[in-house]
């Protein structure tokens, strides 16, 4: 992460470039040669001969030898960093790291589009997680801009949507047949700032709508919901909300046990300060005022007078954080958010844990919860346990996030003391 870091804030002025970039080839003289970046290169080398060695012989070689491949393709050598070991001991070798770069005869760093947009994603995943400036990312976003066409005026949010690239679980999505009395609601609240002049762009929850749009085409697909039982909102306002919550809570109270309900939900959610009550929360409605927002034991404990059998996914979390921003920019201090007890038939999965953030996966256009979530739909056509679903989603999430975002999240599932036995195996 920290050599790619240091390649990506290092970058010189970047030509225009339709064509792969060579790989590196098999050298029996080097002991590896990697490509690790768009134009970008190491090679590395031992020198077994100990105190008998030639280790300045070694590197001058190793030079000629990036020298040698660069012109074999028309570019010049651009000197990036190297390492040094000299000879220790009990067979400690020399050895010699060097790290370069392609570039065309104007010194230029050609990449492709497909590179071009690779590399915006991993400078919006650092200006998201506080790693560089918003100067920053503006300067070393404006040429890359340049390669896929956009200027210098699109804002990130659209350059989020003209790089995105169709992550695999949006397409060939698993069909089965429908469900009687299975309904949905589904919701994905995405732009804040629209509805509320005084948030920033940072504080919208990156990729909520599309995470809500394809989650819908897995109910109506994968899930066995009809058409006419799928309630969709997208940046749904506080009346918006409560009016589909209470036409849900009226079916499920006419049908009962006969009824199922899936919940989706992707979005900003948040505490009261007091409290600690986690809330849902509407795309006109403030973290400084709750008054409308949806009190989430109140919706457990609503849904749960029903006795249908309710399954609700969380792609959000309640300690003032957020995948970019917290709601309340001025907040420094998340808060631990209380958790409800609940009651009839309900299962809930919820994207983070504690004073955890629910993070997004920016390579994949979604929330990193909801990602694995799809992925294991997908890769079981919709033919899973919820206990089987809540190990993969647990297990993946909270190894990725570490491993893509640098950060914790650990999905959670609560349930009511009355299904506490039996809900890892439902079914959809």
């Amino acid at each position: 992460m920290k050599k790619l870091l240091l390649l990506l804030l290092c970058l010189p002025m970047i030509g225009f470039g339709q064509i792969s970039m060579p790989e590196p080839l098999d050298d029996r003289y080097l002991d590896s040669f990697e490509k690790i970046g768009a134009s970008s290169y190491t090679m590395y080398k031992e020198d077994h001969g100990g105190i008998f060695g030639n280790a300045a012989k070694m590197r001058r070689k190793v030079k000629a030898k990036a020298k040698e491949f660069a012109e074999k393709h028309n570019y010049n050598v651009q000197f990036v960093s190297q390492n040094i070991h000299p000879v220790g001991i009990l067979g400690d070798w020399a050895s010699f790291t060097y790290t370069f770069r392609l570039v065309n005869q104007d010194g230029e760093y050609v990449v492709t589009q497909q590179e071009a947009q690779e590399q915006i994603l991993e400078f919006i995943k650092f200006l998201d997680s506080g790693v560089i400036t918003k100067e920053e990312f503006d300067k070393k976003v404006a040429p890359l801009k340049n390669i896929l066409g956009l200027n210098d005026n699109t804002t990130k949010k659209e350059v989020k949507k003209l790089t995105n690239i169709s992550s695999l679980v949006d397409n060939n999505i698993p069909a089965n047949s429908k469900v009687k009395n299975r309904y949905a609601l589904v919701i994905g609240n995405e732009d804040y700032t629209s509805f509320q002049r005084t948030l920033s762009s940072e504080q919208n929850v990156d990729y909520a709508v599309n995470d809500a749009t394809i989650f819908k085409k897995y109910c109506l697909n994968t899930l066995g919901v009809k058409e006419d039982n799928m309630n969709f909102l997208t940046n749904a306002t506080a009346g918006a909300m409560n009016q589909k919550i209470n036409k849900m809570l009226k079916l499920m109270n006419k049908l009962g046990n006969e009824a199922e309900l899936i919940v989706y939900y992707a979005g900003h959610g948040y505490p009261d300060e007091l409290t600690k009550v986690p809330y849902l929360i509407p795309v006109d409605v403030s973290g400084t005022d709750l008054s409308y927002a949806i009190k989430l034991e109140d919706l457990y404990r609503d849904l749960g007078n029903t006795n249908a059998r309710v399954t609700i996914f969380l792609d959000a979390c309640f300690t003032g954080g957020g995948r970019n921003s917290g709601l309340v920019a001025s907040r420094g201090v998340k808060v631990k958010p209380k958790e409800g007890t609940l009651n009839g038939n309900i299962v809930v999965f919820s994207a983070s844990s504690g004073e955890q953030s629910s993070l997004a996966f920016h390579k994949e256009s979604h929330g990193m919860f909801t990602y694995y979530l799809l992925n294991k739909l997908q890769e079981s056509k919709g033919k899973v346990s919820m206990g089987e679903l809540a190990d993969y989603i647990t297990n993946e999430v909270s190894i990725q996030s570490i491993n893509i975002n640098e950060k914790e999240q650990d999905p959670t599932v609560n349930t009511s003391e009355k299904v506490i036995n039996d809900w890892r195996n439902w079914k959809f």
